[in-house]
């Protein structure tokens, strides 16, 4: 099964859930995507770019993930445990239970190709 065709089924079997992207923070590029009709390009790119400046400034932190919730969104970024240089970033409904949000992140993280555990974030 492709990256794709598991990142719209984690979607679509989640309905607090409105988008993944799968992105590579050094380059800046979006690797895979699922999102609803009404998330542009243009905003996925968006999150990639936040997402990098998160975790790549954090780095010396040993920061893994970030959660921010919005009035109209919660999102989630986390950082692939398999490589730091990737993360998985997610669009939520607002009124997502933040631990459930996790959850879904490290299930998403653990089902991609040469993943390992993801522990907290």
């Amino acid at each position: 099964m492709s990256i794709k065709v598991q990142l719209d089924e984690f979607r679509q079997s989640r309905p607090f859930l409105e988008t993944i992207a799968y992105s590579d923070l050094s380059s800046q590029t979006v690797l895979f995507a699922s999102s609803d009709a009404n998330f542009a390009q243009e905003s996925i790119d968006a999150l990639t770019r936040g997402a990098r400046a998160c975790l790549l400034k954090g780095r010396e932190s040993g920061r893994s993930g970030i959660v921010m919730i919005r009035p109209t969104e919660a999102v989630l970024i986390k950082r692939s445990p398999r490589n730091p240089n990737e993360a998985i970033c997610l669009v939520c409904d607002p009124s997502v239970d933040v631990g459930e949000m996790r959850a879904c992140a490290d299930d998403i993280l653990a089902a991609l190709p040469g993943s390992e555990e993801t522990g907290d974030a």
